[in-house]
């Protein structure tokens, strides 16, 4: 791979170096400025790990690539066409798109048309991917007229990293000054190598689990020991629903939501469980209304057990958990 590093690359190292020194960043944000934050749903998560690349809207469009779009048909149509060129990332997580699209809700509760039910985190070294030469930032959203892009160090310096991360209480007056600059963004035209990639973070281990599902056998050898589930690091509000934890056994599928379905905006909740084996197909289906327990319990297999199965559960439409189980073997 031939890269081009940025002729003051050292000061901008030297600033991150800073930053992450910076007596005003509490413990919960000390961590930050070592990376770059890409936030995108389970599904394309998983496809830029199988190509080891991510691409910019404007590239997976013009070549009919299929992505899941998360964001607002409104904010996409107001941002201009040549950020559409950009693969594009934050300099903090929970940024205010996140907040509007992150997790399952109901059509009823979708905020601006956009939704991302099973968001993942890509965490990039900061000090990599802001020294290359096809490198840019921006103080604040480039969805909002006049934001531009920029490149130096000196550029780097100036910006505004106490509004950028910024986590605290915002008086109405200041809303709109600190919604603008938390998401301040990093660019790369076209498309983004995984070179610099440090880490991917699912919102729960259930998440988890579906991620390397859906994976292929050797991507998880490439890329398990950097995927995890965010015990720590604040990545996900955690507002809405979704999948916390599951345990499957030869008779028994457990799952655990965030909250008890019943008290959401109505939705269905299917879920599919293929007899590896005998390649069998069991179907469960219930308005979210029915259940009112925050734990649900499948009893499977009627009394010989399941050894060897898969299970995909939906919300409505969205893949929201799949696993497959394998019996142990007594020997």
């Amino acid at each position: 791979m031939n890269l081009r590093y940025k002729p003051d690359a050292h000061k901008i190292v030297d600033a991150i170096g800073a930053l992450e020194k910076a007596d005003w960043l509490d413990d919960a944000r000390s961590w930050w400025p070592k990376f770059l934050f890409h936030f995108t749903s389970l599904k394309n998560a998983v496809s830029i790990l199988e190509r080891e690349l991510i691409y910019s809207r404007g590239y997976l469009e013009a070549n009919n690539q299929v992505f899941i779009n998360g964001a607002s048909p409104q904010i996409i149509d107001q941002t201009n066409e040549k950020w559409k060129e950009y693969v594009r990332l934050y300099f903090r997580p929970r940024s205010p798109t996140q907040y509007s699209n992150e997790g399952f809700r109901s059509i009823n509760d979708r905020k601006y048309d956009s939704h991302c039910p099973c968001p993942v985190y890509f965490l990039f070294d900061s000090k990599e991917l802001l020294t290359r030469a096809d490198c840019f930032f921006s103080e604040g959203s480039l969805a909002s007229p006049g934001t531009i892009l920029k490149s130096s160090a000196d550029d780097f310096i100036r910006l505004p990293f106490r509004l950028i991360y910024h986590d605290s209480y915002f008086t109405s007056l200041e809303r709109d000054t600190i919604l603008y600059h938390r998401q301040a963004e990093v660019a790369v035209k076209d498309k983004l190598d995984l070179s610099a990639l440090k880490y991917v973070f699912c919102r729960s281990e259930a998440e988890y689990k579906t991620m390397i599902f859906c994976l292929s056998n050797k991507k998880i050898r490439k890329w398990n020991s950097i995927i995890g589930s965010s015990h720590k690091g604040a990545f996900f509000f955690k507002n809405w629903m979704f999948v916390e934890k599951t345990d499957l056994t030869e008779d028994v599928i457990s799952i655990a939501f965030s909250r008890i379905p019943s008290h959401c905006g109505e939705f269905n909740i299917s879920i599919k469980v293929f007899d590896e084996d005998t390649k069998n197909l069991a179907m469960w289906s219930k308005s979210s209304s029915e259940v009112n327990k925050e734990t649900l319990e499948l009893k499977i297999g009627k009394g010989s057990g399941l050894t060897n199965y898969s299970i995909e559960l939906f919300f409505d439409e969205a893949l929201m958990y799949a696993d497959r189980y394998v019996s142990e073997l007594p020997f």
